[in-house]
């Protein structure tokens, strides 16, 4: 859409019989009404990409288990993911680390197009448990273990805010004995919920997302089958 400048305008409408006043009050109007809508426009159309680049990650990523399944077995019996962690229980960096990326260039990055593996950058992720994905379309995907592989998906890059909720995405793939915690029936790539099998309404999901953890956040979307809708929480 292209707007004429509002000297032009004022001209036009002068031409063709409008008076001074008549013309700068309807410019003034036009103001309003844009000042008005093309946030709202802007807004949704903010959502509609973020919402349309993490279902394609998703469905890349869900693609991608499901043919590694056919040459390695079930997702589910991959290498234990328990994480490796200190005497206070806290999860190690660099072990971690190092795992996950074994564990990714095993099982998926054969099946997915991608620029890069590498160690993440510090000063964008801020823990040195994550090794990180460079996906040929401009996603990130962060990796690390913990009682389930994490994938934190950041769909436009290294581009801010980098803030889970917002343009951070974290899903799982998890071993049986965490399957029934975070897993909807048979979804390859899970989300983090709490005893999702139990969860009865979206309203609780809402409210995991809006006020326990953005984490929770990717459920949402996913249950609102990748739509970024208008009480969604977090600004996109």
């Amino acid at each position: 859409m292209t707007y004429a400048p509002q000297g032009f305008i004022i001209i036009n409408m002068l031409k063709k019989g409008f008076t001074l006043a008549e013309a700068l009050i309807t410019l003034t109007i036009v103001g309003v009404v844009a000042a008005m809508t093309i946030p709202s426009v802007l807004n949704h159309y903010k959502k509609t990409e973020v919402s349309s680049k993490l279902k394609k990650f998703y469905s890349e990523m869900t693609q991608a288990i499901i043919l590694s399944e056919l040459d390695n077995g079930p997702s589910e019996q991959w290498q234990e993911t328990s994480g490796t962690r200190d005497d206070d229980g806290v999860l190690l960096g660099s072990v971690n680390r190092e795992a996950a990326l074994e564990y990714f260039e095993k099982y998926l990055a054969p099946y997915l197009r991608y620029t890069k593996i590498d160690e993440a950058d510090l000063d964008n992720m801020g823990d040195s448990r994550y090794a990180v994905c460079y996906l040929d379309n401009g996603t990130l995907i962060y990796i690390t273990f913990a009682n389930c592989v994490d994938f934190i998906a950041d769909i436009n890059g290294l581009d801010s805010p980098n803030e889970t909720g917002r343009d951070r995405f974290d899903f799982l793939i998890c071993p049986e004995r965490y399957r029934s915690t975070y897993c909807i029936e048979n979804q390859k790539l899970c989300t983090y919920g709490s005893n999702p099998s139990k969860v009865s309404s979206r309203s609780q999901i809402l409210n995991y997302c809006a006020k326990s953890s953005p984490l929770f956040c990717s459920w949402l979307i996913y249950t609102d089958s990748w739509e970024i809708k208008n009480d969604y929480p977090y600004k996109i």
